[in-house]
């Protein structure tokens, strides 16, 4: 386990994802219940109330990128989160969410499927491949393996991350085409949202590209869907 500050420990991920489980859960049975008592692994709670309830279902999504917390989404989410540039095999990945889902049997169309992107949209390609240089500290593994935490740290070993290694990972576009392009490869794959982290030299340009060649292309193209 990686060394954290002040004595804490990062729990490995089969405990991450246990604890998760436990307190999706107690989160349900709160939203529902007058009072719980709950003796979990991870989680001990007694005659504990949520005294405002929701009046209406609150969707719960989860967000990973493995095949097990996908089937996890699929049994106790609403939705699933995940990303592209991570090295992992999408339909698997995919497949476990379905089978989650109809382990307690839900309808696996139900669950909402989203994409979340990091992109940068400029006419001007290098301006907008630049505008993700902020973004090098966070596609270096090492930093999260040995627990880097000094922001100065983080830059200094951000600059060793180079021009292609960010074009890999962003969705860097000049124009509303490549998008489309793009999120019709994943509405293939059952996508149904997405979400952008907008890292574009001027955000604002983005979304105007998008509201004038995206949305009413794929609303056109997708209506029937």
């Amino acid at each position: 386990m990686n060394e954290l500050p002040l004595g804490l420990q990062w729990p490995p991920h089969s405990v991450r994802l246990e604890m998760l489980k436990e307190a999706l859960t107690i989160i349900r049975l709160l939203w529902s219940k007058k009072r719980i008592t709950y003796r979990g692994k991870y989680y001990k709670l007694s005659r504990a109330t949520l005294y405002t309830k929701p009046k209406v279902k609150i969707p719960i999504f989860i967000a990973g990128t493995g095949p097990k917390i996908a089937r996890l989404a699929g049994e106790m989410g609403d939705g699933f989160i995940t990303v592209p540039h991570i090295k992992y095999d999408v339909s698997k990945v995919m497949s476990a969410l379905s089978e989650g889902a109809k382990a307690v049997g839900k309808d696996p169309n139900k669950i909402v499927r989203i994409m979340h992107m990091m992109v940068s949209y400029d006419e001007d390609y290098d301006e907008a491949l630049n505008a993700t240089k902020p973004w090098s500290p966070a596609l270096l593994p090492a930093l999260y393996k040995y627990g880097v935490y000094d922001p100065v740290e983080m830059e200094e070993n951000g600059n060793l991350v180079g021009r292609e290694a960010r074009a890999k990972l962003f969705l860097v576009i000049t124009k509303a085409e490549q998008l489309i392009k793009r999120l019709e490869e994943f509405i293939r794959r059952g996508f149904t949202r997405f979400q952008f982290n907008n890292s574009s030299p001027e955000p604002p340009r983005f979304l105007e590209m998008a509201g004038r060649g995206v949305i009413p292309y794929l609303k056109e193209e997708y209506k029937d869907e």
